[in-house]
């Protein structure tokens, strides 16, 4: 089994199956999981909640389904949560208030960095050799009809709080208590079935940059709280069956009449429909069109961990003690198939050098041992080997094998 020292494990993009093995909540000090992009097919695993380091968590994707909650009898509190991706699954039921309230790490704007690499934070769609740089960074995507929003420097990914549950099949009220998530930057609760109204707790969220809660059932007035969200650069609550006048401020009238489309309730500038009167109520009747003509979110993140700074490759030894023996050693065509066509990461390794020399092994510089694996995009193929010596590499803090075509294998448990 991998060490305890593991920090983050990215197998995104694999076309990987079955469920995630529970042996994962040993790994103590992970702070980064991704499956995202799979086939893999199970239940929230709230047991996940027991990592006490966990920052990111993204399931995004998949075929998980069920309630987004805690099992009978068992807390999951997912205390150091910075990011949270459950988008494009099944996930039915409520978003349930009691574990948002367990969320502590969100609740503030001063939030920790993460200790396993220096990041940049791009909000962008990512093209690759285009934002390269030497230091490894964090790629977010978020657009909507041309928008683009940039992170430039490393203090905006320390305070990155995200959510996004947009694309699943959640139903009831949007939960009051998500405005004590004081430090949320991005939240995405859009193509869902939730109702009522929307919480006027939500304009307590002062960091908020993106929001969207379009493509629901959501009914009544925008509450006016919203127009204290200064920061505010996305809003989109298009396709609900809100009423009355949207709310008149700097802020809002920024905003699109695609950000309010599909009300016909409501009334305001960025609308044909003009309000009669915009300091008196107004009264609508509820809209009636409440089909989900768009499939997906007006707006949706995704990421991405590019190693720039180090290059990728496979272990090629097992470093089980002090230092690194790559006679001990483990291969590539024991762990999976390799794409021989272009020039897979693997390309440089020769067994009569020193294997920390190689691209994309990252070895300590005192003791030898190998602590950092990225084999992202290496045209690997094929099962993944459950036996492999890979997963004996107690030191290893990093491990990313996301973008290869591991089709129809299951994350080993040994992981």
């Amino acid at each position: 089994m991998i060490g305890n020292a593991i920090k983050m494990i990215d197998l995104s993009n694999n076309n990987m199956q079955g469920k995630l093995p529970r042996t994962l909540v040993n790994n103590k000090r992970l702070e980064y999981f991704d499956v995202s992009h799979n086939n893999i097919n199970d239940s929230f695993p709230f047991w996940l909640g027991d990592l006490p380091e966990l920052k990111v968590l993204a399931l995004s994707n998949n075929g998980f389904h069920g309630d987004i909650r805690c099992s009978d009898n068992m807390t999951c509190k997912f205390p150091m949560l910075h990011i949270i991706d459950l988008s494009h699954n099944e996930f039915s039921g409520s978003f349930p208030s009691e574990m948002i309230q367990s969320w502590n790490a969100m609740k503030t704007s001063n939030t920790t960095q993460l200790q396993y690499e220096k990041m940049l934070v791009y909000l962008m769609p990512y093209e690759p050799g285009e934002y390269w740089t030497v230091d490894k960074f964090y790629s977010f995507t978020l657009s909507n009809k041309g928008l683009v929003m940039v992170y430039e420097n490393l203090q905006n990914f320390y305070s990155l709080i995200a959510i996004d549950i947009s694309s699943n099949k959640i139903s009831g009220e949007i939960p009051r208590v998500i405005g004590d998530l004081k430090g949320l930057v991005l939240l995405n609760l859009s193509n869902n079935f939730l109702i009522g109204s929307i919480p006027s707790s939500l304009g307590k969220l002062s960091k908020l940059e993106a929001l969207d809660l379009s493509l629901n059932s959501l009914s009544g007035k925008l509450p006016q709280e919203l127009t204290q969200l200064t920061f505010l650069e996305f809003f989109n609550v298009s396709f609900n069956n809100l009423s009355g006048p949207i709310p008149q401020n700097k802020q809002f009238a920024t905003f699109q009449g695609t950000s309010f489309e599909g009300n016909h309730g409501l009334c305001g500038d960025q609308l044909s429909k003009k309000c009669i009167d915009h300091a008196g109520p107004s009264f609508y009747p509820p809209a009636t069109d409440g089909d989900h003509d768009e499939s997906d979110s007006l707006f949706e993140f995704d990421w991405k961990v590019i190693l720039i700074g180090y290059v990728g490759g496979l272990v090629a030894g097992v470093a089980l003690g002090s230092t690194f023996s790559s006679q001990e050693g483990f291969h590539i065509d024991k762990f999976a198939s390799v794409n021989p066509l272009g020039y897979p990461k693997t390309a440089s390794w020769n067994s009569s050098t020193d294997c920390c020399s190689w691209d994309g092994i990252t070895c300590d510089d005192q003791t030898n041992q190998v602590i950092q694996i990225d084999l992202s995009s290496s045209q690997l193929y094929g099962t993944m080997d459950a036996n492999s010596s890979l997963f004996r590499l107690v030191h290893l803090r990093k491990l990313d094998l996301s973008d290869n075509d591991f089709k129809n294998s299951q994350i080993p448990s040994r992981i």
